[in-house]
This record gives structure tokens, sequence and C-alpha cells, in this order.
């Protein structure tokens, strides 16, 4: 009797032992996936993707269509344009107004001083009631900050003198300036304009007390028109496909400058140095060396 009564007890023992061992691993399962002691793996660090930048060559397409059919506009105050037929007209934030006289070019500054020419090269300013003729002769003409400048059939250059300032004058007589220009465009301490080759130019050393600057200064790129506002140029190419360029007006400054000697392009210059858009005194203009094409 003893040795069954040992094996029993020995079978007893292994018994209990394993039940408690299935108990206790059940217990670990059941505390591993409860949902309160279930542990997740830390949340990935999400980074928000940086905002998306159209790229300059494919800005955003803005354009809004305006009824009217024109050759030539100008923006400055006023918006005002002429048609294929030399017909005038201004826009009068609802419609186009039929204006008086016939112009084949005209320009209009941020004061609203309208300069034009007509199909006889003749020369006008707007009086706001009328048509004041100019002497002279001339097929484009600029009206802006740097004052009155026309470019004629040779394309001779011409400064009105006495309209620096934009200021509401016609002026007291024709300045010549050295080089030959199809397009010219006044801007703020600045002119420019390109040349039968569609080569790029700017005045330099303009101010109130010259008016007519010093010299011109090559810049890169090819326009057959081009067109300055505060501190960017735009203008269309052979292709009649448009260009912005970005350019900055205020004083050079002491360290970093350009050196003048160089005969490569001013461009890396320009984009090695922090300018302040605002353009307060002039001495030195910096355009970038490379131009963004705007997609239509």
């Amino acid at each position: 009797m003893r040795l069954p009564s040992a094996l029993f007890l020995v079978f007893l023992f292994v018994a209990i032992v394993s039940v408690e061992l299935e108990n206790e691993e059940s217990e670990t399962e059941a505390e591993r996936w409860h949902p309160r002691h279930h542990r997740r793996p830390p949340p990935r660090h999400h980074r928000r993707p940086p905002p998306r930048r159209h790229h300059p060559r494919h800005p955003r397409k803005s354009w809004t269509h305006i009824g009217g059919k024109l050759v030539h506009i100008s923006v400055g105050s006023q918006v005002w344009g002429v048609n294929k037929h030399d017909q005038i007209y201004m826009w009068n934030g609802s419609g186009w107004k039929r204006m008086p006289g016939a112009l084949t070019n005209l320009d209009v500054s941020d004061n609203g001083h309208v300069w034009g020419v007509n199909r006889g090269q003749n020369i006008y300013r707007w009086t706001g009631h009328n048509w004041q003729h100019i002497g002279g002769q001339a097929v484009q003409v600029t009206v802006g900050p740097s004052g009155v400048w026309v470019v004629n059939r040779n394309q001779d250059i011409y400064y009105r003198k006495g309209t620096y300032g934009d200021s509401n004058s016609a002026g007291t007589g024709w300045i010549h300036v050295g080089g030959k220009l199809k397009w010219i465009s006044s801007g703020r301490n600045v002119v420019i304009g390109v040349n039968n080759g569609d080569n790029i130019y700017y005045r330099t050393g303009m101010s109130a007390g010259r008016p007519t600057g010093s010299g011109w200064k090559h810049i890169s790129g090819k326009l057959m028109m081009i067109e300055i506002y505060e501190n960017e140029v735009v203008g269309t190419n052979s292709g009649n496909a448009i260009y912005k360029c970005p350019v900055s007006g205020v004083a050079a400054p002491k360290t970093n400058r350009p050196n003048k000697k160089s005969s490569k392009s001013q461009g890396r210059n320009f984009k090695k140095q922090k300018f302040i858009p605002k353009i307060v005194v002039v001495k030195e203009f910096y355009f970038c060396s490379y131009i963004f094409q705007i997609m239509l």
C-alpha cells in the first residue's frame, strides 16, 4: 500500500504544479493583452510637410479676362490703352471709356500723367481735358519717377528737361542722351530699355541733380519690350513669352561690392548680398542674372 500511495502523491503534486503553471501563464497573457496593460509602440514623429511652393517658372494662373481689344496698354494710377485703330480708351473701374484723340503708343505714371505719340510720331501730353502737343518726334514714350523719356525712329534717346520726379509739367526741352534703344521705361531713379538686338541696358548715376545719369550698363537677357515698376522688371521676348526679374536699387553695401572691372556677370554678386527692397538712395542697381517666365 505504501508504493501506490507514494505514486499517487507524486502524481497529485505534479498535477497541482502543472495547474498553477497554466494559471500563471494565462494570467500573464491576460495582463499582457489587456487593454489597460497593452503598450503600443510610441507614435512616430510625423513632421508636417512644408507648404508647396510654386516654382518661379510656373506661378499660379491668376489672369482675369477683361473685355475689349487693345494692342497697347499702360498701367499707372489709371489704366489706358489703344486699339488697332489708334483709338484711346481709359478703364473707369467697370468698363472702357473712349478718350479723345488717336495714338499708337502711350504711357501712364503713378501720378496719373499720360504722354503718348501718334502715327505721325508727334508727341502729346494729356492735361486732364485735352491733348497738349509737345515739340519733337518719337515712336515710343515713357513717363515715370525718372521723368519723361522718348526714343525716335532712329532709336535715338531723349529726356524731357524739367520732368524728373514725375512732376505735372510739360518740360522745357529735349536733352539728347547717348546710346540707341528701341524701347525705354522710366523707373525710380533708373531708366531701363532694350536695343535693336533685344539687349537690355539700364542707366546709371541718375538722381534729381543729374536726371540723365552717367552711362548705360548692359545686363544679361534678351527682351524686345521691357517695363520697370518699383523693384521689378517685366518684359516680353521675341517669342512673345512674358518674363519678370527682381531689381534692387538701394545704395550698394561697402562690403562685397561687385568688381566694376570684372567682366563676369554681376548676378552672382547680387545673389550673395542682401538688399532692402525699398528704394531709398540710388548709387548702383543690381539685376538678377536670370529671369522667371510667367506662364499663362
